[in-house]
């Protein structure tokens, strides 16, 4: 029985992660083990002078976990892998998407999954995979195990199927998400809302014949949903798709403007697709720049990863964060943070913490090449000074997650992942059953009359 109260500065560097020389390029995609080890996926070759080519597992202290071996690891054909998305399954085993066309010498076209430690899963089989281009940008798991990809192909294992496909657990066609056309341009962004339907964001203009620009939400059988209104979407892509515990939708990419709405870089939807307009953002954000990642802490507060030089007029480094309503937190200082380079994936971690990848090489002008933990201060611990008095058991969790609270009436019960997304909610529950989620880590949100307290839990 833990609650997350753990206070510090806001922004700094964590010293305690020293990666040494890390990897020796860019860092896409993080994704966080239950036992706190990091998976990291990108363009190098290696990582700390030990060959790891496009994935590789790090320890808790950013060194190199070597029981994590990809052997030859990801190749293509006619330059190094490149890995966009890693995505940890319920069973611990990693599925990996990007541009390359063998793991370890077998053939595999832009998707793999592989083994907890680090060698090929062969009972995943896609065969031919992504053909024409083979590049697969994101990757979503269904809580029915099933695979959502989106990426830039025209067909896969030999299948009609532009830019959007659906797996089953095995990495066969799942034959019942009927996209039609399918996309007309890449699709880079994915996030399965808690009834089914799924939202995708990237450069397309049209989905399935149908004028789509840049974002559209699906049904569950792969049909538009003719309900989400984007209007005339936005100008440029999007890299990013976060939902909101109120359902509300925060997008981020390259955009200037949203249905002729000026936001550039983020913008924050109304559940059914229109502009949200108590969210403002920076105006005073250069051409050149753009937002790569967003993660949502649980207190409504915002991450933002990317390539930024100014937010709203104030000059900022590449990583800040936003107060709920899109207004600049300066309370997290990062300093001069990544100068003149760019953060490309953010992951939260349980502890007040945080871990950054992207392509640079200091922050704050301590040499940290690649990636870097930060400290991000109570923030976690959301309104804990109340002093309400609540326990959460037991922790690890397989089924049931008991809350016993004292001096207080329960309210709501929501709960994220470790990128800011509610994965459940419920009201007035002392019981709540965790049995269909994921393995990993989760925060635990708890109002109450007398306030909101949240805890870390793991879910065996």
């Amino acid at each position: 029985m833990s609650s997350l109260i753990l206070p510090a500065q806001a922004g700094t560097l964590d010293t305690t992660f020293d990666p040494g020389n890390g990897p020796d390029m860019s860092i896409v995609s993080l994704a966080l083990q239950p036992d706190n080890k990091i998976l990291i996926g990108g363009f190098f070759t290696d990582y700390n002078g030990i060959t790891r080519r496009g994935v590789a597992r790090l320890n808790e202290n950013g060194s190199l976990d070597s029981s994590f071996n990809p052997l030859t690891g990801a190749v293509n054909e006619e330059f190094f892998a490149r890995i966009y998305s890693i995505v940890l399954q319920t069973d611990r085993k990693i599925l990996i998407g990007g541009e390359f066309t063998s793991y370890d010498g077998i053939p595999r076209r832009g998707i793999a999954r592989l083994n907890e430690n680090g060698t090929l899963d062969a009972t995943f089989n896609p065969e031919t995979g992504a053909q024409n281009y083979h590049v697969i940008f994101t990757i979503a798991v269904q809580s029915d195990n099933k695979i959502l990809i989106g990426g830039y192909f025209t067909s896969f294992n030999g299948v009609v199927k532009n830019n959007l496909v659906r797996l089953n657990a095995d990495g066969s066609i799942d034959n019942s998400f009927n996209i039609g056309t399918g996309v007309d341009s890449a699709v880079t962004a994915l996030a399965v809302q808690s009834d089914g339907k799924i939202l995708i964001g990237g450069d397309f203009t049209s989905y399935n014949g149908m004028s789509s620009t840049r974002i559209a939400r699906l049904n569950s059988d792969g049909s538009l949903d003719t309900t989400f209104e984007t209007g005339s979407g936005t100008n440029d892509s999007i890299s990013k798709i976060i939902i909101q515990p109120d359902g509300k939708i925060l997008i981020s990419g390259q955009l200037t403007s949203y249905d002729g709405n000026p936001r550039n870089r983020i913008a924050r939807l109304n559940q059914d697709g229109t502009i949200d307009n108590t969210f403002t953002n920076g105006n005073s954000i250069t051409p050149n720049n753009h937002i790569e990642s967003i993660v949502l802490q649980t207190n409504g507060k915002i991450l933002v990863g990317g390539y930024i030089t100014k937010y709203n007029g104030i000059i900022t480094s590449s990583i800040l964060r936003l107060n709920a309503d899109g207004s600049l937190d300066t309370s997290f200082n990062s300093g001069t943070g990544v100068s003149n380079a760019t953060v490309n994936s953010i992951v939260l971690q349980s502890d007040s913490k945080i871990l950054i990848g992207g392509n640079f090489d200091s922050y704050n002008g301590v040499t940290r090449n690649r990636i870097a933990r930060l400290l991000l201060g109570d923030d976690l611990s959301v309104e804990n000074a109340n002093g309400t008095k609540i326990s959460i058991y037991p922790n690890p969790a397989t089924d049931i997650i008991n809350i016993n609270t004292r001096d207080s009436e329960i309210k709501n019960i929501t709960i994220y992942d470790m990128i800011g997304n509610q994965v459940m909610s419920s009201r007035a529950l002392t019981k709540i059953n965790v049995k269909g989620l994921l393995k990993g880590n989760y925060i635990l949100k708890v109002e109450t009359d007398k306030g909101i307290k949240s805890f870390k839990f793991i879910k065996d």
